[in-house]
């Protein structure tokens, strides 16, 4: 097309009937920068193809507003009707609200019909030649899943001999942020809509009206309880509560354990499962910041086997957001560890921990930011040990590379420096040679895709496993997923991925829902 790249496969899923957001690369990628900033006529400082993604949200009308307006003015620019961090807006007199106080809104299109529900557009994108969902919500939500497991409980099984069994009923309440939860009545999972993050009062209040609007819309009276480890989520103590209050008994479920468990639920794999989860962040069995982990899975079983090194992390969870002290945590791990490729004896060490080779990309731009400020801050802190925390982070590693190479030193929006810095790789892919940054860009994606085929070789050799589900926020990455998928396939692995639940901490309820029924069926 005229502004992106189409195949059949994304061609069709445009098309469907639920209308999704579809991430399209598109046409502007091929065209040098220089090229790109004589189309736009805008001047050379204003414009960099290398600071915006490659890919675009895209969609077709799906209401007859949008025909409408379509009908007029297209391609037409759209964004959700909130604020930050805030539910969506569905009451027209909000919506004047927020026009008074924001003057930069000329003006409100409205219809008589009522919203009953918030739900947001779902998001996929296409990968490894077939959909995946990013954002599962509208057209999807809560169309159910299927799970193969015997999902009456042992004491059911007991109590109900000769009889048909009554069916387990769960809540898995979901993760903090990304949040969905999932009711299960049977072998069906029922995922909710997508919520975002849990932490306002307003997106807690609408989470606890939909988990009592879906119980009676399914008829559904959970009798467990599911939820992740952290102590201090929302969905903990929610679950906590719900469980206490209703006598009911609740599993906790380790979070990247629940990612690699909605991946054995989708494609119904049994046997042992090599477990690979990699994200921005999640609670571990040891207190610490977990999110570069391998693990070994049967069942409700998971067994943590390896993970990248810990790291001590300036800055808790501002370091989410500013890349540069996720980078000078890096620079001062790198000074004080061991500088080449390296991981603990495998053979006596369980887990062992992965230490990368990261020091070409360190001395690229090592010097450009300890001239920042913050680094006279932060660098001392490190040392003495103040604000730190253990992590084992691949997303603040990608992070950390992004503003070592000077791709972006701060997420302005979620997941922006990861996201240019698999621009970056692509770009390298297209011109090698051209911008060392994006050569260092694309070596390191490589080398994290050695890594992960490295570390399932070990875990086949010691477990006689082949099945490695990938899951975790990381993998939207798509030239690390197409990477990792084409090496392990042909070194003779099984990889399987998310498909109907995103791979990000969408997908984690219908991970907890798939080792509480298979806890409760032992």
């Amino acid at each position: 097309g005229d502004f992106f790249h189409v195949d059949p496969v994304e061609e069709k899923l445009l098309s469907s009937s639920a209308r999704p957001i579809l991430l399209l690369e598109h046409t502007l990628t091929d065209i040098d920068p220089a090229a790109c900033r004589s189309a736009y006529n805008r001047a050379s400082a204003d414009f960099d193809e290398l600071k915006r993604s490659r890919f675009i949200g895209s969609f077709l009308p799906s209401f007859a507003a949008q025909y409408m307006l379509l009908d007029r003015i297209s391609p037409l620019i759209f964004t959700s009707a909130n604020l930050s961090d805030m539910p969506m807006i569905i009451d027209d007199d909000e919506a004047s609200e927020m026009m008074d106080k924001h003057p930069e809104i000329d003006g409100m299109i409205y219809n008589l019909r009522q919203i009953r529900v918030r739900v947001d557009d779902s998001v996929t994108r296409v990968i490894d030649g077939q959909p995946q969902m990013i954002r599962r919500s509208k057209g999807y939500a809560p169309v159910p899943l299927f799970v193969n497991a015997d999902s009456s409980s042992a004491d059911e099984r007991k109590t109900n001999a000769g009889s048909t069994p009554a069916p387990l009923q769960i809540l898995a309440a979901g993760p903090q942020l990304k949040n969905s939860f999932a009711l299960t009545k049977g072998n069906f999972v029922y995922m909710s809509q997508f919520f975002g993050d849990m932490d306002t009062i307003e997106n807690q209040n609408i989470y606890e009206e939909n988990v009592d609007r879906l119980k009676d819309l399914f008829r559904i009276k959970p009798n467990a309880v599911v939820c992740d480890m952290h102590p201090l989520y929302f969905t903990t103590q929610f679950a906590e509560k719900h469980a206490a209050d209703n006598d009911l008994p609740l599993i906790k479920v380790q979070h990247h354990h629940a990612h690699v468990a909605s991946v054995m639920a989708e494609n119904d794999l049994t046997g042992k499962v090599i477990g690979v989860s990699f994200d921005g962040t999640g609670y571990g069995t040891d207190g610490n910041i977990w999110g570069g982990e391998f693990f070994l899975c049967e069942g409700a079983d998971a067994e943590r086997i390896a993970h990248l090194r810990y790291v001590d992390m300036i800055g808790g969870d501002s370091s989410v957001k500013d890349a540069v002290r996720s980078a000078l945590s890096y620079i001062h791990a790198y000074d004080n560890t061991a500088t080449s490729n390296s991981v603990d004896d495998p053979a006596n060490n369980n887990p062992h921990s992965i230490t990368l080779d990261l020091s070409d990309i360190i001395e690229y731009g090592r010097e450009r930011l300890l001239s920042k400020p913050e680094a006279k801050l932060v660098m001392p802190a490190l040392k003495a040990g103040i604000n730190t925390v253990k992590s084992s982070s691949m997303g603040r590693l990608f992070d950390a590379v992004s503003a070592l190479l000077g791709i972006c030193d701060y997420n302005s929006s979620e997941g922006q420096c990861a996201i240019l810095l698999e621009d970056a790789a692509a770009f390298a892919q297209k011109h090698p040679g051209k911008r060392k940054e994006c050569d260092l860009a694309l070596s390191f994606h490589e080398r994290i895709i050695d890594m992960i085929v490295e570390q399932c070789q070990i875990a086949r050799d010691k477990y006689g496993a082949e099945q490695v589900a990938l899951t975790g926020g990381t993998f939207q990455n798509r030239i690390l997923m197409e990477g990792v998928l084409e090496k392990l396939r042909a070194d003779g692995f099984k990889p399987y991925y998310n498909i109907s639940v995103s791979p990000n901490d969408g997908g984690i309820a219908l991970g907890q829902a798939y080792v509480a029924m298979h806890s409760f069926n032992k």
